[in-house]
């Protein structure tokens, strides 16, 4: 700890044209103490805090739902339009961004509608509807890992898609400063990318394990083919080409859907298509990581690791019931004197699998266009029933007559308060009078 406070704050924290000791740093900073570098790195964003005019914003999202598929009347879209061309100042700050007003929905703003706005742009870009943000092929093929995550658009390489990353960038690293989590769900590759640190066939597995698996059998064909004539059979058709993420083909050389690949160039070919997967979205992430070094000091992203760097942006994934019983609020009466909120809980902890709790238990999940098609956790005693993760929130209704730790009777049981950095747009349920 002495050392690490002694050396790094000497240590030039940037990652382009990054020293010896910086990359020793980057490859290290994984054993440093966790507490140390998120110091450093609220000391950091502390000190580069502005003070500016809070905006209001006008957004119609009865327009947005008219042109689902346009990205300029898109709720994300109009975002762009009216402050991104703004000064990065005002993403730099711990206070909310901007006042929403949602365009004939009669919502005033003390803090609902901003997270609602929020919401609705994640909800869009995590979607097929705009041209920014596709499923992972393992979404599409249904195997390996991160089925629920998105990945950019190969394509998306036009002027209004390049300024929308770096604007997204730049909401980003606003919602970093603020603690205002976005429900964004990119897999490692994207974080990682962001943070600097080294991209691997691990990465690429994560978001297309068929390629992985076409890499790995065309580096070792000597294995499953046995002669030159045999591959030619089975791999007639196959050429310097690959299909990407968002299906659009890249040729690995020139004229490469002309070449055919032999069994002599497979390696070079398993090569070409790896380094072709690694980097097939470098322009999308470096607008992306330029948006977000704006608003955010580079050894911000630097110090952390890409887990943290998807905490502090997008808030927990998942949560245990511990922190879901520090973080609830319980209300109701109580016949017996007040209400005990611990003792509460540790009798619904008890009584888990029993009809009274399993019938007012339930997961209310945000709605989205892409459901995920991992499986998520089971709650125990409730089969079927997913625990909560990103874009859930745990709602305890009405439970009549749930039998309190000492034997009184508590009523009206109503667990509503959002867990904290855990999407947003969840309308507090009204509680029912008996």
């Amino acid at each position: 700890m002495l050392v690490s406070a002694t050396v790094i704050p000497f240590i030039p924290m940037q990652k382009l044209h990054a020293s010896v000791t910086t990359r020793m740093l980057l490859a290290l900073r994984g054993v440093i103490f966790r507490s140390y570098r998120h110091s450093l790195i609220d000391a950091a964003l502390q000190e580069t805090n502005v003070k500016t005019e809070v905006l209001r914003l006008s957004i119609n999202r009865t327009r947005a739902r008219a042109q689902p598929t346009s990205l300029r009347a898109s709720v994300f879209g109009q975002t762009l339009s009216l402050v991104g061309d703004q000064h990065p100042q005002l993403f730099q700050t711990n206070k909310r961004l901007w006042t929403t007003v949602l365009l004939g929905e009669g919502a005033e703003d003390i803090g609902g509608p901003f997270r609602e706005h929020l919401s609705e742009m994640c909800r869009e870009l995590m979607s097929t509807n705009l041209p920014l943000f596709v499923p992972t092929p393992n979404h599409v093929h249904n195997i390996g890992t991160h089925r629920d995550a998105f990945v950019p658009a190969a394509g998306a390489t036009g002027p209004l898609e390049q300024s929308a990353f770096v604007f997204l960038g730049k909401l980003m690293g606003g919602c970093f400063r603020s603690g205002e989590p976005l429900s964004l769900v990119f897999p490692p590759l994207v974080w990682k990318s962001l943070c600097g640190s080294p991209i691997t066939i691990q990465d690429l597995k994560d978001v297309d394990q068929l390629c992985v698996q076409c890499i790995e059998e065309f580096s070792s064909i000597e294995r499953h083919v046995e002669s030159a004539e045999e591959f030619d059979q089975a791999f007639e058709m196959e050429r310097f080409v690959t299909k990407l993420c968002d299906n659009t083909l890249r040729e690995l050389i020139w004229k490469g859907s002309d070449v055919k690949v032999t069994y002599d160039r497979c390696r070079e070919y398993a090569t070409m298509l790896l380094e072709t997967r690694l980097h097939e979205f470098d322009l999308h992430l470096s607008k992306l990581r330029e948006g977000l070094l704006l608003v955010v000091p580079d050894m911000a992203l630097l110090l952390l690791t890409p887990e943290e760097l998807e905490v502090r942006v997008c808030g927990k994934a998942d949560f245990s019931v511990e922190e879901v019983e520090r973080t609830a609020a319980f209300e109701g009466r109580h016949r017996r004197g007040p209400p005990r909120p611990a003792a509460l809980a540790g009798a619904a902890r008890r009584n888990v699998d029993t009809a009274p709790l399993v019938s007012a238990l339930c997961l209310r999940p945000r709605p989205s266009p892409h459901p995920p098609a991992r499986r998520a956790a089971q709650l125990p005693g409730r089969p079927g029933c997913q625990a909560p993760t990103r874009g859930h929130v745990l709602l305890l209704h009405r439970a009549p007559r749930l039998q309190h730790a000492r034997g009184h009777e508590a009523e009206a049981v109503l667990l509503h308060r959002e867990l904290p950095r855990h999407g947003h747009g969840l309308q507090r349920p009204r509680r029912r009078r008996e």
